[in-house]
């Protein structure tokens, strides 16, 4: 895993470790101090950091949202958050989604299913919760077409509205590194509703994962 990418498992979930692990970045470790001065005291910057200061937290910008209008404002140097737009804004729906596409991709596991996997799996969780309170969750909704993360963020109204736009198929996709289909996932994660709903849609109650394990398996591994 590269630093740009440990560095957004941990931001925002313990800031004081994301301001160590930033400083530790090539490239990022100008100060908002320079930053402001490169940019200049434009409507926009001036707008955003005014905003930062709102009373009420939820009328404050994300912190991907910030940083996202701040790599406009500093252009002219080219190394200042370059490696993180390069991961996070070549997609659609802007870094909140590219961010929580890129955390979400830890969870397919290359260790078998059992209390340290599922107890990593719930640490990461938490931080996908905080990008979709940041605003992730509706672009999610908008864009996403991962049946797997569906069932993991627990979105039943996404994961109807994927399998009832012809995307069946997904059903019994499995993840690279775990073979983990959706399937595995709502059972490992006791979501009922979910696994009649993949059911009901064709996913395979007899697929194997990477261990020859049938998503039935894991009814007996849950806590």
């Amino acid at each position: 895993m590269d630093d740009t990418r440990r560095y957004l498992l941990i931001w925002r979930y313990n800031p004081s470790s994301a301001t160590s692990c930033l400083h530790s970045l090539t490239g990022l470790t100008v100060t908002i101090d320079d930053l402001y001065r490169e940019a200049g005291p434009r409507s926009q910057l001036t707008e955003l950091l005014e905003n930062c200061k709102a009373a009420d937290p939820s009328a404050r910008p994300s912190s991907l949202s910030i940083l996202e209008i701040a790599r406009n404002h500093v252009a002219g140097h080219k190394n200042i958050i370059a490696s993180l737009h390069n991961l996070l804004g070549l997609g659609s729906g802007s870094y909140l989604l590219s961010s929580l596409v890129t955390i979400a991709s830890v969870l397919d596991e290359h260790t078998a299913f059992g209390d340290e996997t599922r107890l990593r799996r719930q640490r990461i969780l938490k931080r996908l919760k905080l990008l979709c309170e940041d605003g992730a969750e509706e672009l999610f909704f908008k864009h996403s077409k991962s049946l797997h993360l569906s069932v993991l963020l627990n979105h039943q109204d996404k994961l109807k509205q994927l399998l009832g736009n012809g995307q069946n198929a997904g059903a019994n996709e499995k993840w690279q590194n775990s073979g983990w289909t959706p399937l595995h996932l709502a059972i490992q994660e006791d979501r009922q509703d979910m696994v009649a709903l993949l059911v009901e849609h064709g996913a395979n109650s007899g697929i194997t994962d990477k261990y020859m394990r049938r998503p039935d398996y894991y009814k007996e591994r849950r806590p």
